[in-house]
Formats: structure tokens, sequence, C-alpha cells
């Protein structure tokens, strides 16, 4: 999850035959099966009006793709959401409603997108103010969502007559459940939409601190992604493809996780402090000037690095004139 950006779907890339993304405000996967004549998209976006320019490239693309069309080539058969946050999953219900298509995620993942409110709530702590109750918090509720059952593979045939392997890769730390979906060739070749689980240089060079709910989980997710063999494409959600600078990127991004934990552990080395001071602290030592939406992002971020951090056996908390307050152990 982070802020919202200005740039709207439209160009859509073809990683290899038959495998796409529409590059925007969420890069959209698309995975295609010629023999089915199906189509599979990995996230939709963040509101009606982005799944509707989604819909128009793919309809540029592929032919006609409501369900009532009666010369349809191609047909919408699943969505495969990375995570539940509302970047990836809020036009989730116009495409249900449009094609009739089934809705996948993790178990972890399911009954927040079938209550959205729970997202704002988790960020929040308690029910959410009006800001948090819009498109970017808040999806569109999606109801009869299916399980991705993480033991199953799939079979891709592809235009040019190879049959790709998809199966289901576990990559939570970001949120609680993410999911990734790696496609590899016969030839042992493979491509990863990795979702939220690592971010590119550039989206780290805006938010350093990235949203996280299990930073430990973050950090084996990461190692888990550069033992991958063969890895040509690595699909992040937001920004440029990951290429041949995965093990760069990915230590990048690692390093980005201390800096956070050693900026908190910094801070209490020279005071016990309360976990709004903590937070205060932080942002000054990245140079961060926040407002209502980055506050909350940034505040539950390290809330769950401070937990990390107690059951590590690193900082202390205590309830002290009715406030928390942390200390270095």
């Amino acid at each position: 999850m982070s802020l919202p950006r200005k740039n709207k779907a439209g160009t859509m890339t073809e990683l290899i035959p038959g495998i796409y993304v529409i590059s925007g405000i969420t890069n959209v996967g698309v995975i295609t099966d010629s023999k089915k004549s199906e189509i599979y998209l990995i996230d939709t976006g963040r509101t009606e009006e982005q799944g509707a320019q989604v819909f128009e490239v793919l309809e540029n693309k592929f032919g006609p793709l409501t369900s009532s069309a009666p010369n349809r080539k191609y047909t919408i058969k699943a969505i495969y959401n990375t995570h539940s946050h509302a970047d990836h999953t809020g036009a989730d219900a116009f495409f249900q409603i449009k094609t009739g298509c089934q809705i996948y995620l993790s178990a972890a993942e399911r009954g927040i997108l079938e209550n959205p409110f729970m997202q704002s709530a988790v960020l929040w702590g308690g029910f959410p103010p009006k800001e948090f109750r819009n498109s970017l918090y808040t999806p569109a509720p999606v109801l009869h969502t299916k399980l991705i059952d993480f033991s199953k593979t799939k079979t891709i045939n592809t235009p040019d007559g190879k049959k790709y392997k998809m199966t289901f890769l576990e990559l939570p730390g970001h949120y609680f459940g993410d999911t990734g979906f790696l496609l590899t060739s016969p030839q042992g070749e493979k491509v990863l939409f990795a979702g939220d689980a690592i971010s590119n240089r550039e989206e780290l060079g805006k938010y350093w601190i990235q949203f996280m709910i299990q930073p430990d989980k973050c950090e084996q997710t990461l190692e888990k992604i550069c033992n991958i063999e063969n890895l040509k494409y690595c699909i992040p959600s937001h920004g440029k493809f990951i290429t041949d600078d995965l093990n760069e990127t990915a230590e990048l991004c690692t390093i980005a996780i201390y800096s956070t934990r050693q900026a908190i552990l910094n801070a209490l080395k020279k005071q016990p402090l309360s976990t709004e001071e903590l937070i205060t602290q932080v942002a000054k030592q990245n140079n961060i000037s926040m407002g209502f939406g980055q506050y909350n992002l940034v505040s539950a971020t390290i809330k769950s690095h401070l937990s990390a951090l107690r059951e590590n056996k690193q900082i202390r908390g205590k309830v002290i004139d009715n406030k928390i307050i942390w200390e270095s152990l």
C-alpha cells in the first residue's frame, strides 16, 4: 500500500508470448491461455475508473470481453490478487460484474476483501475516520471469493505452443498473506508477479519507510525471491520491472527495513519514549513531513517494528501514566 499516484493505466508490455503487464497506478498482470482462450489478471487497480482503463486496454488487444458479448474470443476467467489492499483490488468488483470472473486470494486476505473496512481499521486501530473511508483504503466489497491453493499448479498454454507452469508462492510481510505468481517456461526461465513484496529503486526513493505488517517476514520473503533461479522478470506492483539487478534491489529493500529498525533503536538508546514520540523521532530522522494519510501508513509500520523488536527482546514496553513507554534492553 502506498499513497496515490497520478499515472493512468495504458501501456501493455509483452514480457514473453501471451504474458503481459499493463503499467499504471498498479501494475496489472495479464496471463493468457491461448488453448482455452482464457485471460487471468494479477490485481486490477484501485478504482472502478482505473478498472475501466485496464478493461479498455484489454478489449483493444483481445476484442469484446463482457459476459454478454456474442462474439467473444477470450474470456476473463479469474483475477488472482497478490493481497487485499485497495490499490490492488479496488477494481475487482467492476471486473466481476462486467465479466462474471472468479476472484482468488489467500486465506489470510480473503475476509479483508469481503469486509473492506477492516483495512482502514487495521491502520487506524479502531473504526476509521472519514479520511480513511475512501477508495484508497476501502475497496468495493467482493463476495464469494475463492481461496488460492498453494499446493496446486496451473498450466498456461502460450501462443507459441509452449506450456508454462504457474505456481503460487507465499510472500508474507507487507500484509498478512501476500501471494506471488511464478510462471516457469519449459526451459526453466521464470517470471514473477511479486505484488508489494519487493519495491524497485524509484519506489524506495519515494517511500523509504515501506508499509509492512510483519518486518521479519518481509526480510525472509526478499531472501526467498532472490533464491528463485533463472528469474528473467520480477514484476513489482508499482513502477519499473526488476530484471538484472534483482539481488541489489532486494538488498536495498532490506537496508530500508534495517534503517527503520535502527532509527527506532537509536531513538530509544537516548531515552525512553512513548509510541507517538517514537513516530515523530523516526519521521524526523528520515526527513518525512507527514500528512494524515502518510502518518497512518508510517505509524502502522513503526508499530509493527515495535512488536517485532519486543518479540526479539531488543526493547520492552510498559504503561506509565496511561501511555505505553518503550525503552531499550
